[in-house]
């Protein structure tokens, strides 16, 4: 797949599997409708056959399963547009607040835990980003990914890296305000 991908246009997009036991009628688990997308900017081959692969994010697609020609799953991608709002100044510093907070605790409990914001991104970007590195379970990515409203997205991120920054509190016995 890679191969195919590096030879034609480098665009991928990688797909929540919804449930794995809710199958199609080819016995292939169901896919989230809608991905993220990407170009890969580099890759690496490694001795096993496999490859470390950077991609760079583009944007939100729905997705729309092909029918199925080995040796992999494809589909038609359809470029999804945010809806135009503004965001206001109070919850981008919020949401960094939240998200330097919560990095702050990582590192303690593990010092090799890198993560560094770009402090001058816009905050629909910057919650983006907090998702993807920071939130831990895959079904809230999920619904942070198909939200375009980037206000509420930004509230929503704010909110589940608020959650897991109390939740990583309680763990180290620490005081929750």
């Amino acid at each position: 797949m890679l191969k195919d991908c590096m030879g034609t246009h480098r665009a991928m997009a990688v797909a929540l599997i919804v449930d794995p036991h809710d199958k199609d009628e080819h016995g292939n688990p169901r896919i989230a409708r809608m991905a993220g997308i990407g170009v890969v900017v580099e890759h690496q081959a490694l001795a096993d056959g496999r490859s470390n692969i950077l991609v760079r994010g583009r944007g939100r697609v729905t997705l729309e399963e092909a029918p199925f020609v080995p040796p992999y799953r494809r589909g038609r991608a359809t470029m999804v547009v945010d809806v135009p709002t503004t965001i206001p100044a109070e919850d981008r510093t919020v949401l960094l607040a939240t998200a330097n907070a919560l990095t702050s605790d990582l590192r303690k409990r593990d010092p090799s835990f890198s993560f560094r914001l770009p402090q001058d991104l816009q905050p629909a970007i910057l919650a983006d980003l907090c998702a993807h590195h920071l939130i831990i379970d895959a079904n809230v990515r999920q619904r942070i990914l198909e939200e375009l409203d980037p206000r509420e997205r930004v509230r929503m991120v704010t909110t589940h890296l608020a959650m897991q920054h109390s939740l990583t509190q309680r763990e180290q016995g620490e005081a929750v305000n």
